[in-house]
């Protein structure tokens, strides 16, 4: 029995006595009228209690009687079965909890995280530079993107969620160990991907909802080095190619005037250097084969100033010959020709070694450039593209002190009955290569000086992070691949 069902079967007693008590009340009242109830002693007090017990069988049958119309009326005012249904209509069902939907997904160990990947939406300030990511690597970066397109934006994200545009961050730290070729040196980025709701204005993660977990099918690490290396090449390898072939075609040039151990040397330099190009190209550049790569490109640089101190130390003797050379006239009247022809012949060698000096030199700073284009230190790119500089500006001035000599010398050449013509040809040659000295040091200058802005910039980058922006199509496969600066 239910705490209801006493409480309403008390009140039930309580309502029935209380009518007993009335109708005692009431018989006691009609005694009374009668003039039953009076004090007297014997007879009287007899006759009184042999009404009692007929009063009592009364009182029986009138209990009798009342006891159902009270348990009736009882009965009518306890809750009625049929209005239990209404009152379960009216209670309102509890809404059924929304699974949280992350809005980044984190790569590498829970404990240690190296990378994010969250939606994204352009900002005022931003720059997308595109990336020319080859089938091969972009299919394998589309893993890392296979849950992103499931991503929430974050409140007040505008028409990010609309888009299929996903930010990839990498941290500073392994940004900076990517670029530079000390990720060897680092733990693995091994891992998976998880996805978690990061709060907004904190920045840290609120929830871990739940999230298959997965793994790249290929090396996390040789992808990122793989994305790293695209883009650090992308900013050199259009010049890197063009200047390429222009020293292939200087070689060429020089080559009737190289000994042949001397184009030996620089034709090997060059297959190395192509060899290198030729995988930054096709992007295929892989952690093992960098070691392969660097010591080759040391053997170009240990190389190449070797043939640079050749080369001087021949210039610098063929000046000196020019110099010494006495124009002394036959009979104090006739020009020596023989002499003439010596000058000349002096002319010819000094710019033979000078073009030697020119295109070994040439080689050096594409060698640089090529390490510009490689995950490695950029201090150390910087500071031999800018010898390279120093040289070359080096080798501009011999080029005009020695001219300057020949023409010097011009005055010199005068005798009887000789004509201008000589003179005029002494004079139109200093003239010449003067002018083609100083616009092949501008070239290579100018190359050089591009190159090293755009270290500079990278170097102003090494403590940034490294972001990239995935468009992806309606199959989640990436579309396209942009590098994320500032303006």
């Amino acid at each position: 029995m239910s705490y209801t069902d006493i409480a309403t079967l008390f009140g039930c007693i309580q309502t029935l006595l209380n009518l007993y008590a009335i109708y005692l009340i009431f018989q006691f009242k009609q005694q009374m009228d009668k003039g039953r109830v009076k004090t007297m002693p014997g007879k009287v007090k007899s006759t009184i209690r042999k009404g009692r017990k007929s009063n009592l069988t009364i009182n029986f049958l009138v209990i009798s009687l009342l006891l159902p119309l009270l348990l009736a009326a009882c009965g009518e005012s306890q809750p009625q079965p049929t209005a239990t249904p209404n009152i379960i209509a009216e209670i309102t069902p509890l809404p059924t909890p929304v699974p949280l939907r992350p809005n980044r997904l984190e790569l590498g160990s829970e404990a240690s995280p190296w990378g994010e990947i969250a939606r994204y939406e352009m900002g005022p300030d931003d720059k997308l530079v595109e990336v020319p990511v080859k089938p091969e690597l972009s299919s394998d970066l589309s893993k890392w993107f296979e849950a992103a397109p499931s991503l929430a934006a974050f409140a007040g994200a505008g028409t990010a969620a609309s888009n299929n545009l996903f930010k990839l961050s990498v941290k500073p730290e392994i940004a900076k160990a990517l670029e530079n070729g000390s990720l060897k040196y680092m733990p693995s980025l091994d891992g998976g991907i998880r996805g978690v709701v990061v709060d907004a204005k904190t920045g840290l993660i609120s929830a871990l909802p739940s999230l298959q977990k997965f793994s790249p099918l290929v090396s996390p690490t040789g992808i990122a080095f793989g994305i790293a290396t695209v883009i650090i090449s992308a900013q050199f390898m259009e010049e890197i190619n063009k200047q390429f072939e222009t020293v292939n075609k200087n070689i060429e040039d020089v080559k009737n005037f190289l000994e042949e151990k001397e184009y030996s040397t620089l034709t090997g330099d060059m297959r190395y250097i192509n060899e290198v190009r030729t995988a930054m190209n096709e992007q295929r550049l892989d952690p093992a084969e960098i070691e392969r790569y660097r010591n080759q490109l040391e053997t170009v640089e240990r190389e190449t100033l070797q043939r640079l101190d050749f080369y001087k130390a021949r210039m610098s003797s063929t000046a000196d010959k020019f110099n010494q050379v006495k124009l002394d006239k036959t009979l104090f009247f006739f020009r020596d020709e023989d002499k003439i022809k010596e000058l000349q012949n002096l002319i010819s060698e000094f710019n033979s070694e000078s073009n030697s000096y020119l295109t070994a030199l040439s080689v050096r700073g594409l060698s640089a450039q090529v390490i510009c284009a490689l995950p490695e230190s950029r201090q150390t790119a910087f500071s031999r593209m800018q010898e390279v500089r120093d040289d070359s500006k080096a080798w501009l001035t011999i080029q005009q002190n020695f001219y300057d000599a020949v023409e010097k010398r011009i005055p010199q050449m005068d005798g009887l009955f000789a004509d201008s013509k000589t003179r005029d040809q002494f004079h139109d040659v200093a003239q010449k290569n003067k002018a083609t000295a100083s616009s092949a040091y501008g070239q290579v200058d100018n190359i050089l000086y591009d190159t090293m802005s755009k270290v500079s910039a990278q170097l102003k980058e090494v403590d940034a992070p490294l972001q990239i922006v995935v468009e992806l199509d309606d199959q989640g496969k990436i579309k396209k691949v942009s590098k994320l600066t500032g303006k």
